[in-house]
């Protein structure tokens, strides 16, 4: 557990994503809540009980919470995706007002 508490911490203190996270569709704790999920399939046997406590917020979180929080996350993700999967197929990512936001996910 001291490793993904370690990958949270750090995680958190890169500036790019905190503007990144400002800017989307996402709240912190849903992203914290995704990111937890992920890491513990890796690190984790029990992670069903294990992962709300690895959340950063003081808050004593239950399971539940952190389900459904984890499934407003996933939900975020999906819509995202589809809303770019939807302009590429209709052809408007090629649009000039979406170009900076193009060029800087290339540079990243």
């Amino acid at each position: 557990m001291d490793v993904i508490r370690k990958t949270i911490k750090n995680t958190f203190q890169d500036k790019i994503l905190e503007i990144l996270l400002k800017n989307s569709n996402m709240t912190r704790k849903q992203f914290e809540t995704f990111l937890i999920d992920s890491l513990s399939t890796d690190f984790l046997k029990s992670k069903s009980k294990e992962r709300p406590k690895l959340r950063t917020d003081k808050e004593l979180l239950t399971r539940g919470s952190f389900d459904r929080t984890l499934a407003q996350a996933r939900r975020n993700i999906t819509k995202a995706l589809s809303t770019i999967l939807l302009l590429g197929y209709s052809g408007l990512l090629e649009n000039p007002q979406l170009e900076p936001f193009i060029e800087a996910g290339e540079r990243l």
